[in-house]
């Protein structure tokens, strides 16, 4: 299983659907990079990064795994490359928006919660 930068339109627009069942909104914001899980050529697993250079400031979005590829440490690996990908541009400041679902994991990496979660929508901030 690997993990790498992705085309939103060939490798993403794939998952929006089961991301949608999932209660998950997708879409592709401007200026967005993207990073995929991909096993045997099955992407199954995403997330973006929209960094500010002006404001050293990023934004991840729109972090999706399929649940079938759920477990297995994938979406980790996934943010340690987009954590990676922020500190390679000089980003000072991340946020993120997250479910329920990936709360624990952004809160192991160092994040924290700035407001109480608004219908299971939680809003974090970790600084570099």
């Amino acid at each position: 299983m690997a993990i790498r930068v992705a085309d939103f339109e060939k490798d993403i627009q794939p998952l929006v659907n089961g991301a949608k069942k999932a209660g998950v909104s997708m879409y592709n914001p401007p200026g967005a990079v993207w990073f995929c899980g991909e096993d045997d050529g099955r992407v199954y697993s995403c997330g973006c990064i929209v960094v500010n250079d002006k404001t050293k400031a990023a934004r991840w979005k729109s972090d999706f795994t399929l649940p079938e590829y759920r477990g297995r440490g994938t979406y980790k690996r996934m943010l340690k490359l987009k954590l990676l990908y922020c500190m390679k541009r000089q980003v000072k400041k991340i946020t993120a928006f997250v479910g329920p679902l990936n709360l624990n994991v952004l809160l192991g990496m160092g994040f924290t919660m700035v407001s109480k979660p608004k219908a299971d929508v939680f809003y974090l901030l970790k600084e570099l």
